[in-house]
């Protein structure tokens, strides 16, 4: 009774469509004639629709077109079948769409069954031109009262292997295009008979080369001066090392002395106090018996190694390279509030970790 209704309904709604149009009436009707050369099986009584629908409670509808590649082959006279398991339970034949809802044909189809779901429904498609049946390589999983696609949204159906009629292939072997030892071949992009990537392209999507070689990139940023992320030094030199020292003098000499002076002596201050003093950024810290250490196994800045010495300096140790020779080494430093509470030359040796000696507050729950 449920399939009855539901037949009843579509064809309802394929009559409003027709009362729209009478020329698309009069060719469905065409259509539906009982000349056809489709299997003999899909249609024992010759009526035009699907023999056994008295058969089966539940019904769903699929709407569709027939493509081979990108080509929409569907035409008046083709039918399409449905199956589950090799029996038969759906048929129809190609109906003309009027112009105004997209125009060429497509194909209404309700698939029938006992069940509510789970049935896996594949499909038979009868091209009347060449008096053939291909297989269809989509296959849906049937749910009762399901609704997919639409004459304006129809599912695209791609055309399978040919099973049986007067286009059958002795070699088994069909180009890109379908054709029977055919010599279509599909381009570097995958689309058959295709003249590939365009000159000047660098690949199928029409993305071109930067200026850094990169196919699709973005060429050299605002933020950087090279395809290697460098930077302009103090100098305007694209990747140099030149620097400004503490006074803002490029390449100076000034440094921070031990009281934070740029340029001192540390004669300004009280050395049995003073605090940890960075001489190139000026950060300072003072030692605590609340300590944590950091280790940072690779340390870059812009995508580039970082540059530093083979030993970790920490308070009380020997002067070493970095200290020796000021801007020689990058600085990795620690803060909290803005206030710094450790600092240490980059260790690039390799063999060590770069680590923080991190001080802490007395009896402070930050630390």
């Amino acid at each position: 009774m449920i399939a009855r209704i539901y037949i009843s309904l579509f064809l309802a709604i394929l009559a409003i469509v027709t009362s729209i149009n009478p020329i698309y009436a009069s060719e469905t009707s065409s259509n539906t004639s009982l000349t056809r050369d489709i299997p003999s099986e899909w249609d024992q009584d010759g009526d035009g629709l699907f023999d056994n629908i008295s058969n089966y409670q539940n019904s769903g509808s699929i709407t569709a077109r027939i493509y081979l590649n990108t080509d929409d082959i569907t035409s008046g006279g083709d039918a399409l079948a449905a199956f589950v398991d090799g029996e038969q339970r759906g048929l129809a034949f190609a109906s003309e769409v009027p112009p105004f809802l997209g125009g060429g044909f497509s194909f209404l189809i309700l698939v029938y069954s006992n069940v509510g779901s789970g049935e896996v429904i594949t499909f038979q498609f009868y091209d009347d031109s060449e008096n053939t049946v291909y297989s269809i390589l989509e296959s849906y999983d049937f749910t009762s009262d399901m609704i997919v696609g639409s004459v304006t949204s129809a599912e695209v159906f791609t055309l399978g292997d040919p099973l049986s009629g007067n286009n059958t292939c002795e070699s088994g072997i069909y180009d890109c295009a379908g054709v029977c030892d055919g010599e279509s071949v599909e381009d570097e992009c995958g689309i058959c008979n295709g003249s590939g990537i365009a000159d000047g392209e660098c690949d199928c999507d029409g993305n071109i080369v930067d200026e850094c070689g990169v196919c699709g990139g973005n060429g050299i940023t605002e933020d950087f001066c090279d395809c290697d992320n460098n930077v302009y030094d103090c100098l305007g030199v694209c990747g140099g090392f030149a620097v400004e020292d503490c006074s803002g003098v490029c390449e100076g000499e000034n440094y921070f002395d031990e009281c934070g002076i740029c340029g001192g002596d540390s004669s300004s201050c009280d050395a049995s106090t003073q605090g940890y003093i960075n001489q190139e950024t000026g950060w300072s810290f003072y030692q605590s018996p609340l300590q944590a250490f950091y280790g940072f196994e690779d340390i870059q800045i812009n995508g580039l190694a970082s540059v530093g010495s083979d030993e970790n300096w920490a308070p009380g140790s020997d002067p070493g390279n970095c200290i020796e020779n000021p801007y020689s080494c990058d600085v990795v430093g620690a803060f909290v509030n803005g206030a710094c509470v450790g600092w240490n030359y980059v260790d690039s040796s390799g063999i060590t970790q770069t680590t923080i000696q991190v001080q802490g507050y007395y009896y402070s729950p930050n630390f």
